[in-house]
């Protein structure tokens, strides 16, 4: 193809039942000058099938079948095939609104940014409910370094509301053996010592389906292990490139909301017991990453700077005081009513 402005990149494993719609949401887009590279990460189902036959009826669709490796190698490989200025991601269950490339192309160009972000809903897979809309407090509002470092902690984790400038992604960690969970988390804070400008849009542009049958809707031991381990690693590359005292807070705050919270709330709906969930990451973040004890900021300081870590500051004072289990509920609450921003 010629003239390509985004690439999108799909990872794909085994999830035929969904990806015809997801793959529809594609071609329908409004923007046209895009191509979709379509890595199949060793399928056993029908995916394979389904993939080649969209190839050979639209030219704008690539598929690479490689071994099986994990959703986190196979964007890499995605990467490596992109021909367009910006790069973007979906999930194979997932779905792009009609006018999510032109919409999030047109203020990437108005503003610059290395990264634009969306606005998300989360949808139930099965009934079709939308349980809440995320990442449209920000408004349409532009961070440039380092007052985006502020921001940094509230991102969400996952590539698939954003829009990459390509050779952002050239600065992306490799990692030898990827987790289940949070893998997108990694890939982004790798990306954050280049960083120096993120653009926002309220609207909601990209769907993102709950399915309880989602490799990542339970967590073991090994799994929360092996994500501490990269978060590590993660954190070493990021303190490589800008070691300072501010990078080093942005790591410390976002460790302590997906170890803090995220990882005691996973353990704990897979069976473990809160108390020792809660106090085995409270000993983890004791040691690699102190500074979560200082994260949100003060109340003034949150009262000067548009309160862009109010949820994290209130957050980190459940933690300490042993109260993030009534958190927990209250969120599981507000989720169910179907409010906007219900995650951090």
């Amino acid at each position: 193809m010629t003239d390509v402005k985004i690439s999108v990149i799909v990872p794909v494993y085994n999830t035929a039942v969904f990806l015809s719609e997801t793959l529809d949401s594609l071609t329908n887009q409004t923007f046209r000058e895009f191509e979709v590279i379509l890595v199949d990460d060793g399928s056993t189902d029908e995916s394979p099938l389904i993939l080649d036959k969209i190839c050979a009826r639209d030219e704008r669709f690539r598929a690479l079948h490689i071994p099986n490796s994990g959703a986190y190698n196979a964007r890499l490989t995605g990467i490596r095939e992109a021909e367009g200025t910006y790069i973007a991601f979906c999930d194979s269950d997932d779905c792009y609104l009609p006018d999510y490339l032109e919409k999030l192309f047109q203020q990437a160009e108005k503003t610059g940014a290395d990264i634009t972000v969306c606005g998300y809903m989360r949808e139930d897979m099965k009934t079709g409910k939308i349980h809440s809309r995320e990442m449209v407090a920000f408004g349409d509002r532009v961070y440039s370094y380092p007052a985006l470092l502020d921001v940094l902690p509230r991102v969400n984790a996952s590539t698939c509301n954003k829009l990459f400038r390509a050779e952002l992604l050239q600065h992306a960690l490799i990692l030898e053996q990827p987790p289940r969970f949070a893998e997108d988390l990694l890939f982004l804070c790798s990306l954050y010592p280049f960083l120096r400008k993120i653009a926002f849009l309220s609207e909601t542009l990209y769907r993102y389906r709950v399915r309880t049958d989602s490799v990542t809707s339970y967590m073991t031991a090994e799994d929360r292990d092996l994500m501490r381990e990269n978060m590590l690693r993660a954190r070493e590359y990021v303190f490589q490139k800008d070691g300072s005292p501010e990078m080093r807070y942005v790591m410390d705050c976002i460790a302590f909301l997906h170890i803090g919270l995220g990882q005691v709330m996973f353990m704990t709906n897979s069976g473990e017991k809160y108390r020792e969930a809660s106090a085995s990451a409270r000993r983890w973040l004791d040691r690699h990453a102190p500074g979560y004890q200082k994260a949100g900021h003060s109340i003034r300081w949150n009262l000067e700077h548009d309160g862009v870590q109010f949820r994290i500051l209130l957050e980190r004072r459940f933690f300490r005081a042993h109260l993030i289990r009534p958190a927990f509920w209250a969120y599981d609450l507000i989720a169910r009513i179907g409010v906007k921003e219900s995650k951090w």
